[in-house]
């Protein structure tokens, strides 16, 4: 599952040792955004509740996936 790692203002200045913790507690990363103190990427169900145990992180997301009907349905 895909989802956002937002980092605590402290471990900003350090977000990219944020995201080796992440990467060595079976997060892939994909992106790390200094500027927005986030990282992106992608691990599974099972390893999840541990990234929020990580020094550093404030809060994990799991990303959500909207979908709109086609234009030809009813619901509109």
């Amino acid at each position: 599952m895909k989802v956002t790692v937002t980092v605590d203002d402290e471990h900003r200045p350090s977000i990219h040792h944020v995201a080796e913790q992440l990467g060595l507690r079976g997060m892939v990363v994909d992106r790390v955004l200094p500027g927005l103190g986030m990282i992106t990427g992608s691990v599974t169900a099972a390893l999840l509740a541990g990234l929020g145990t990580i020094d550093g992180v404030a809060a994990v997301d799991e990303d959500l996936t909207y979908r709109l009907p086609s234009p030809g349905d009813a619901v509109q």
